[in-house]
């Protein structure tokens, strides 16, 4: 599950989710360090989060079963 998780993604989309989540890095950080616009991390960082939704979705995962 994991590996398919992983796939789902984009190079970038990984990189911006790992730094808002795994590295608790706030939104504004992230736009710094990247150069990209905030109005830009927070789309992308919501595209990636719908894209994991929607993979866990196809292995029977919803949030309610793992508290997301």
């Amino acid at each position: 599950v994991v590996a398919t998780l992983g796939t789902a993604l984009t190079e970038e989309q990984a990189r911006l989710l790992q730094k808002a989540y795994f590295e608790d890095m706030p939104h504004t950080e992230i736009s710094a360090v990247t150069g990209l616009p905030l109005g830009t991390i927070k789309s992308r960082l919501s595209r990636g989060r719908e894209l994991l939704l929607k993979r866990l979705k196809i292995f029977g995962i919803t949030p309610e079963k793992t508290d997301i």
